[in-house]
């Protein structure tokens, strides 16, 4: 859509720079610890321990790696300096919300939430984890309030239009 309204964008996956140093320090398979395989769900709790300590240490230190990382990955394909939008696709904490306020500023930011119910869920192959799937890496957004709009993607696609046509005018 955004190419489309010709709208230079990147898209910062901040998962990214977490699953690769993870994946190169115990010489990991990298793309499938990207994947929602079974391979990934093997090293899920010592990574996403490992992650939490290293944020003890910087909070902002995957949510900066993974900007610079898209960034420069940006500036080598285009011939703008920087995009017109910065799309963050997999936001977890309040720190990643905060790292994205204080670097592009809040009248910058549009934050969407992207739910699905349970059920939904479920017939998509999603199944619960105790001390995973309640973890602050699945839900520590879920007392977050300042959501500029909330999406439900389940099956249906009807309004999803209508929610783009609003944040196409929001960007322009």
């Amino acid at each position: 859509m955004l190419s489309k309204l010709a709208l230079s964008f990147v898209v910062v996956r901040l998962s990214h720079p977490i699953k690769s140093y993870y994946a190169s320090i115990h010489n990991l398979d990298l793309d499938a610890l990207l994947s929602s395989s079974p391979y990934k769900e093997a090293y899920r709790r010592e990574m996403v321990a490992w992650a939490e300590g290293q944020m003890k240490k910087d909070p902002y230190v995957f949510a900066r790696q993974a900007l610079e990382n898209s960034l420069a990955q940006f500036s080598c394909c285009s011939p703008a300096s920087t995009p017109d939008v910065i799309l963050v696709s997999d936001a977890r904490r309040p720190s990643d919300m905060d790292f994205f306020t204080e670097v592009c500023g809040r009248p910058n930011c549009i934050f969407i939430r992207i739910t699905a119910t349970e059920q939904v869920r479920i017939a998509r192959g999603w199944h619960y984890t105790e001390s995973i799937d309640d973890a602050t890496t699945e839900c520590g957004l879920d007392a977050f309030s300042d959501w500029d709009c909330r999406v439900e993607n389940n099956l249906s696609s009807d309004g999803h239009k209508e929610l783009l046509d609003q944040l196409t005018e929001r960007i322009y």
